[in-house]
Formats: C-alpha cells, structure tokens, sequence
C-alpha cells in the first residue's frame, strides 16, 4: 500500500481502523482494481457483539471477520454471498452470482 493511500486511510478511518487494516488487510491487498478485501458497514455488528459474531461465522463455515469496531471484513464475494445468506439479507444490487 503507497504512502498516499495510507495516509487517506488513516484521516478517513482514524488510528484504530488503520491498526486493523494493517494486522488484517495490508497481507492480502493487491495493485488490481478488485475491491477485495472490502471493509462493510452495512453488515457491521455493534463492538460488543464481535467475539459472538466472529464465533457464529466460524461455526457456520463464513470466512468473515469482524474489526474491534464491528466492521465486518469481506474477503471475495463468495463469502459476502454466504455472510448474507446467514444474516438472511438479499442484495437488490447484485449481479450475476452474488
């Protein structure tokens, strides 16, 4: 990740956010136009519900994890399709396969 892009991370998202990303994110990042890993608010949990939904993921087989902040970390579609299915949400946006 450029200096540039970190920079605007850390003013968008603040410290915290930028500590997860690195611990996280920064392994599986690429130079591609690919949004994945996506970082969702709209699937996020409230901060004291992430222990329980990391768990809840595990058993379920949905390879999503949660930020401290309750962020959830999407790491390709497949997982995002799975994640949704679990929470029981439908996409109205999708595309083909999502």
């Amino acid at each position: 990740m450029d200096d540039e892009l970190r920079e605007a991370l850390n003013q968008h998202y603040g410290e915290i956010h930028e500590a997860a990303l690195k611990k996280q994110l920064a392994p599986k990042l690429s130079v591609s136009c690919s949004a994945w890993p996506m970082v969702s608010d709209a699937l996020a949990v409230h901060p004291k519900q992430v222990e329980e939904a990391n768990a809840r993921n595990k058993r379920h087989g949905v390879n999503v994890q949660y930020l401290p902040n309750g962020q959830a970390v999407l790491p390709d579609r497949n997982e995002r399709k799975k994640l949704l299915r679990l929470e029981r949400y439908h996409d109205n946006d999708g595309g083909y396969g999502d």
